[in-house]
């Protein structure tokens, strides 16, 4: 996924959120960006997954190259990937409440969307504003 870098390579603030708002940042660095989230290991769920040097900076290298815009969380319990805004839904690959996909494109009230499964597989398609949740941090 891209993140908003300064075309100056300095760092840009960015937060990061589950339960409660965690501010940090992210620079662009030689083969990927530099992640910094001073109580990093305080968010929910990345204590177990997530670095010491989080705090003071993680080094992430570029793993894909994704033309997202943005991203939004399914709401729907089941949406469909259609070919085109308002298409039949027959025989298409679905996505499923909760599951966060990247944004290609946005359009009269659908998005276009990517999803990567687990297999690395990605699967595009239209779903309608109904159907998503743009994703936002918690108010302080």
């Amino acid at each position: 996924m891209g993140f908003p870098l300064a075309e100056n390579g300095k760092p840009e603030a960015l937060t990061t959120w589950l339960d409660d708002a965690y501010p940090g940042s992210v620079a662009a660095s030689s083969d990927g960006v530099t992640l910094s989230v001073e109580q990093g290991r305080q968010h929910p769920g990345c204590v177990s997954v997530l670095m010491p040097e989080i705090a003071t900076g993680l080094d992430l290298t570029q793993t894909a190259n994704k033309k997202w815009i943005g991203l939004v969380t399914v709401s729907a319990e089941k949406a469909y990937l259609l070919k085109t805004p308002g298409a039949k839904a027959a025989k298409r690959p679905y996505i499923v409440k909760n599951d966060v996909v990247g944004v290609l494109a946005f359009k009269d009230g659908w998005a276009q969307v990517e999803f990567i499964n687990a297999e690395d597989r990605s699967f595009s398609g239209w779903i309608s504003q109904t159907q998503y949740a743009r994703l936002a941090a918690p108010k302080r």
